[in-house]
């Protein structure tokens, strides 16, 4: 069904609301300890502000989730040219961002909707004829999943992520300083001055990474965490909000997580009103890792017509 502007997906426990540009999740739902609905994602107030979007918020990010150096990459001895949109380098994928484009809804039911894209050969700079399809569905758990699917006629790479801005006390709530977190996580990948992988990888202990027992998000991110097991049947990450005790679970078949404190947002007019600055919420970005395609060391994200991209995350929320 549709709410206004918006799709709406709703069950007893959750609600979501969507958008077809950008794919981009507008607001969640969940209940809090006293069974009072939050939301607890930042959003526009109305459709057309996603066709803009700087921050990203809850859009579905591609081709290339993060950061790639020297905005560029070789692929079979071909060099391939990405927006610089960040200095020197390349960040989702450059200036004309699937973020702010508005995909064609595909299917939809009550408790779930698909959205689909077709990015031609060379879009972004990145190879391949390539369709990209995202699915949100309601579990009856109080769960979110969101699924990937991307295919090219070529060998190209995708590394698709969401990156929904969580704050657990409500959207509009402020400093997420007082939020709990956990991470089953060992290694983050060394970043260096530019926030490009250097290609080390280090073991948390001993640093603000390691986040393997709960820990108040004090500290500030912008950072690749390798997690231990993708697609296992714990949960692989959790956040919990201090004020309405609403805890959040992540599950996914993806390698790693980027942790990012929002610290680029600087007083962003959000719905209803609100103001959304530096800290004021969280991502975990579920994904592979950065700048793969430049780092040989690091596991592979190339695809071709005989191999599609997969992904699953699920959230998982209760009080």
């Amino acid at each position: 069904m549709k709410d206004g502007q918006f799709i709406c997906l709703r069950n007893e426990k959750i609600e979501v609301l969507l958008t077809a540009i950008g794919a981009s999740v507008r607001s969640l739902f969940v209940k809090d300890r006293n069974g009072r609905w939050r939301d607890i994602v930042l959003g526009y107030e109305s459709e057309e502000d996603y066709l803009t979007n700087p921050a990203s918020l809850g859009a579905m990010v591609g081709r290339y989730a993060g950061r790639v150096s020297g905005a560029g990459f070789k692929l079979s001895g071909k060099t391939y040219e990405l927006d610089k949109n960040e200095g020197e380098n390349c960040l989702h994928s450059g200036f004309d961002r699937y973020e702010t484009r508005r995909f064609r809804v595909s299917s939809q039911t009550e408790k779930s909707v698909s959205f689909e894209l077709e990015s031609p050969d060379g879009d972004q700079g990145f190879p391949g004829n390539a369709l990209i399809r995202v699915t949100y569905s309601l579990t009856d758990d109080a769960g979110l999943r969101i699924e990937y699917y991307a295919k090219s006629d070529t060998e190209t790479v995708f590394n698709l992520t969401n990156h929904s801005y969580f704050q657990l006390n409500g959207h509009d709530a402020g400093d997420i300083s007082g939020h709990t977190i956990r991470m089953d996580a060992d290694e983050y990948i060394e970043l260096d001055k530019d926030a490009i992988p250097t290609g080390r990888i280090h073991p948390v202990d001993d640093s603000k990474f390691d986040l393997r027992t709960p820990r108040q998000l004090s500290e500030s991110y912008d950072d690749c965490l390798v997690l231990k097991s993708g697609g296992a049947k714990d949960s692989c990450a959790q956040l919990i909000g201090d004020e309405s005790g609403i805890q959040m679970d992540v599950y996914t078949d993806r390698p790693a997580i980027v942790l990012y404190t929002a610290e680029y947002l600087d007083e962003d007019r959000g719905k209803g009103g609100a103001r959304y600055s530096k800290r004021c919420a969280v991502c975990l970005e579920c994904e592979g890792y950065p700048d793969a395609m430049n780092r040989p060391e690091f596991p592979s994200e190339i695809y071709d017509s005989e191999r599609a991209f997969k992904s699953m995350t699920e959230l998982h929320f209760h009080a």
